[in-house]
């Protein structure tokens, strides 16, 4: 029978060694460069990039939310979640966080959170282009209109009343254009009760502007264009089960936990492309904000930048007003930079400036003219008037806060007038310089003075007359009053007597008795 024969098959003593030796090269391997063995590999968590904004949108809050989403970009798998709770903020520092968010290669879940957070005003525009929207709770969203006193603002309007809101699905089928001005039944949405504001023009374009806006970002996100609509044209507001309701949110999650857990699985379209999210093993890490963004989100709210303005005033005013100490001016000047800086992303209204510089005018005026009290009531009505006046603006967290005018308003007058009455005060005081501050001054006689003769006041030697000259003589030693002075000459009296105020005209017409030659020389002028 023919055939090759079979290969001897290697002893199993020999393939035990090759297998030891492989083993001890491999941990030898591993112990000299760190690296560890290869074990099976667990499933990557999702990174979840947490960015808190809160207060009033800005360019800073653009530029944070900005970097954030870069950040997340470089990590595979990475998300974006917003917590959201703001009154509102400026128009372009919200028109770049909606075009961060709708060019986001990550996806990016907005929550209004946690309770009593609001989305108002820009916040609406910033949930309704998120990939993802959910709000907690006892929170709200809506009142967008836009108000044409300040042109770069869209303010949420206090006290309106906002009507009931209108259960309605979302109507895909229809185009922005297509859409109901109302809820489901297709009635028109009710207006506003105290809203009594004449449009211009300039109002119908900003209007009509941001109606296209608020129509395309929700359309874009699938979201109800009916109700976005009317929170822009009639500042239409709603709860967070409303909105739930309504279609403007996708779900509502009390806490950060509820909202991942809720928002893992859920499909969502990235740019050209599908996500799946994956977010049941994801890991928090919140978005790092530079000390410079955070000094900036602290100074840009409107009661500390009103604050600063303020000391900065003072401190400017106690430099002028005490040249050389220092501190004040430089702790003044940092103040009115850090103002002017938050100032930039403020409604400001340069009237209340103008009212405020005013008043500081006054008051440095008031320390160098004794006006009684006239310039400091007026700078303390400019500061008032410059105060309420600062910010121009509808929304109640865009204003300084009343009870700080009141504060700063009352301490600021209660220190000027105080100043005031100190300056009027001093003014009456008779001079304590000078011949005229002998007048009152007692001495003592030290030769006779019949009528003429010497006293010694204050460590100096005086040629003294007396008042009266039909008086008895006065002996060294007693004690004499100033009551008058007429040139080196002291009139004298006894110290029982009223003195007389200083007056040389009256004083001139008094005959006194020449000096002796002898004792001229010992005079002190």
């Amino acid at each position: 029978m023919s055939g090759s024969a079979p290969e001897p098959a290697a002893p199993t003593g020999v393939r035990g060694r090759h297998r030891l030796l492989r083993a001890i090269l491999l941990c030898a391997w591993c112990a000299l460069t760190g690296a560890h063995p290869p074990v099976a590999a667990a499933p990557s968590a999702t990174t979840v990039s947490w960015v808190r904004i809160d207060g009033v949108i800005s360019s800073f809050s653009a530029e944070y939310l900005a970097e954030a989403i870069r950040s997340a970009s470089a990590i595979p798998g990475a998300a974006v979640v917003i917590e959201l709770d703001t009154p509102g903020g400026l128009l372009d520092a919200t028109r770049a966080m909606v075009k961060s968010i709708l060019g986001s290669p990550v996806p990016v879940v907005v929550w209004v959170g946690p309770d009593g957070a609001r989305a108002a005003s820009a916040g609406t525009f910033i949930t309704l282009a998120a990939h993802i929207a959910a709000m907690a709770p006892a929170t709200n969203i809506g009142a967008a209109h836009p108000v044409q006193s300040h042109e770069r603002l869209i303010p949420t309007l206090p006290g309106e009343d906002q009507g009931q809101d209108t259960p309605a699905a979302p109507p895909p089928a229809r185009t922005p254009s297509e859409a109901p001005a109302a809820g489901g039944d297709g009635a028109p949405p009710p207006k506003p009760a105290g809203r009594t504001r004449m449009s211009t023009p300039l109002d119908d374009k900003v209007l009509a502007d941001t109606l296209a806006w608020i129509r395309g970002i929700a359309a874009r996100r699938g979201r109800n264009v009916t109700w976005a609509e009317q929170a822009v044209r009639d500042s239409r507001s709603s709860t967070a089960a409303e909105a739930l309701e309504l279609g403007v949110i996708d779900f509502i999650a009390p806490t950060p936990q509820d909202l991942l857990r809720a928002a893992n699985g859920r499909s969502v379209e990235v740019g050209t492309r599908t996500v799946i999210l994956d977010l049941e093993h994801a890991t928090i890490a919140e978005a790092p904000a530079s000390l410079a963004y955070r000094v900036l989100r602290f100074v840009a709210h409107p009661n500390v930048a009103y604050v600063l303005l303020i000391l900065g005033f003072w401190g400017l005013f106690f430099e002028i007003s005490h040249p050389g100490v220092i501190f004040p001016g430089i702790f003044g000047s940092v103040c009115l930079v850090l103002a002017f800086l938050a100032f930039q992303v403020l409604p400001i209204n340069f009237a209340g400036i103008l009212f405020l510089l005013l008043a500081m005018a006054l008051f440095v005026a008031e320390a160098m003219i004794v006006s009684h009290g006239l310039l400091a009531a007026g700078g303390i009505l400019c500061l008032a008037l410059g105060s309420i006046l600062l910010y121009d603006s509808r929304i109640p967290a865009l204003r300084v806060d009343p009870w700080l005018i009141a504060s700063i308003t009352g301490s600021t007058a209660a220190i000027v007038l105080s100043i005031a009455s100190a300056l009027a005060r001093a003014a009456r005081l008779p001079p304590r310089t000078g011949l005229q501050d002998m007048v009152g001054a007692t001495g003592t006689v030290v030769t006779r003075i019949a009528p003429e003769g010497q006293i010694s006041t204050r460590g100096e030697l005086w040629r003294a007359v007396a008042l009266d000259p039909t008086a008895a003589p006065m002996e060294p030693g007693q004690a004499v009053r100033v009551a008058s002075v007429q040139g080196l000459t002291l009139l004298v009296t006894a110290p029982n007597h009223s003195t007389v105020p200083f007056a040389p005209e009256q004083a001139g017409d008094l005959e006194l008795p020449a000096p002796a030659p002898d004792d001229t020389a010992r005079h002190r002028e």
